[in-house]
């Protein structure tokens, strides 16, 4: 497999995005390094909770989005505030126009956003 993606990456353009690198981080930072050795117009963005340690890798950090504590009953007003909350209504109205928070939803809003910040995305 690995001497397919270097045949076919050799001579291309082309940003690959690698995700969830901590999983396999020695696997993914020893394919890093050879595909970018025989593709040199390859580009790598890989996501990871640690570095890969590759030669000439630049590393930013992404913090998480602030979002609302479980323990305290928040209001919809309230929830808006919240960096995650704004993300989920943003890409919930893309699809429902109609999206609103409720009295209703906003327990359940509150919950996605907390676990969603304990994912590794």
């Amino acid at each position: 497999m690995e001497n397919v993606l270097i045949e076919y990456l050799s001579d291309k353009e082309i940003l690959l995005i690698i995700d969830n690198c901590e999983h396999l981080i020695d696997a993914c930072a020893a394919l890093a390094e050879k595909l970018l050795q025989y593709s040199p117009k390859l580009k790598i963005i890989a996501t990871s909770r640690e570095s890969l340690r590759c030669d000439g890798e630049i590393t930013h950090k992404v913090l998480s989005l602030d979002h609302p504590d479980l323990m305290k009953k928040v209001t919809p007003i309230q929830l808006v505030q919240y960096e995650a909350v704004r993300l989920f209504i943003e890409r919930a109205l893309a699809v429902n126009p109609n999206f609103r928070v409720t009295n209703d939803n906003a327990p359940s809003l509150a919950q996605i956003c907390y676990q969603l910040d304990e994912c590794f995305l």
